[in-house]
């Protein structure tokens, strides 16, 4: 499984096609390296933000020019489990001409948007249902990628792909009411559910 970028022949432009329901959110989201000085130029929520607008700014493809795109590389995400589902339900991020994504199997990876040139990847080694992708955390001087495998949240560090050690165990949390690890607060409020279906706080 893996992605598919389009290059335009009119002014060189890169991003990425697919032939599952990824495409439209994939074609959006590497638009959003185009031209960093507008204020959704980063893609850095499922859908596009909290709010879930499936909206950019961005406006260099349009519906004129969108027919003379052309491959520009393609991302082999890896091998597929026997028996797992085929399907790559994820909506990449693009946080600073970087693609973060998510393979079937749930390793996350990280690309330079421009090329496809894998920049690291990470393997949780769990098993877990599809799910639709990355939650982007930032504030003054940190940053934190958060997704769910199994029953876990994972917190990485988006410059590396490490798990960050002082979250959760070793950078997971159990999110089953039994698990082991210290139960997950937002706003002060025990918190259950999947971080890609919600915008949440992190502190």
């Amino acid at each position: 499984m893996g992605f598919l970028a389009r290059r335009s022949k009119r002014r060189g432009l890169d991003l990425p096609v697919a032939p599952r329901p990824t495409c439209l959110a994939l074609t959006t989201l590497l638009l959003c390296s185009c031209t960093p000085d507008l204020q959704n130029a980063n893609w850095s929520a499922y859908l596009g933000d909290p709010g879930r607008r499936h909206y950019s700014e961005l406006v260099q493809i349009n519906r004129d020019n969108v027919r003379e795109l052309e491959v520009a590389w393609i991302y082999d995400s890896g091998a597929l489990v026997p028996g797992s589902r085929p399907v790559m339900y994820t909506s990449p991020l693009i946080i600073d001409g970087v693609l973060y994504g998510l393979s079937p199997r749930l390793v996350a990876f990280a690309l330079d948007a421009a090329t496809g040139d894998e920049l690291w990847r990470y393997d949780p080694d769990a098993a877990g249902a599809a799910q639709r992708g990355l939650m982007w955390w930032q504030d003054d001087d940190r940053s934190r990628l958060f997704y769910t495998a199994g029953r876990e949240l994972i917190a990485l560090d988006p410059s590396t792909g490490q798990p960050v050690e002082d979250f959760g165990e070793n950078g997971r949390v159990d999110l089953t009411p039994s698990g082991r690890s210290a139960p997950f607060f937002v706003s002060a409020r025990r918190h259950f559910r999947r971080p890609d279906r919600v915008g949440f706080f992190y502190r």
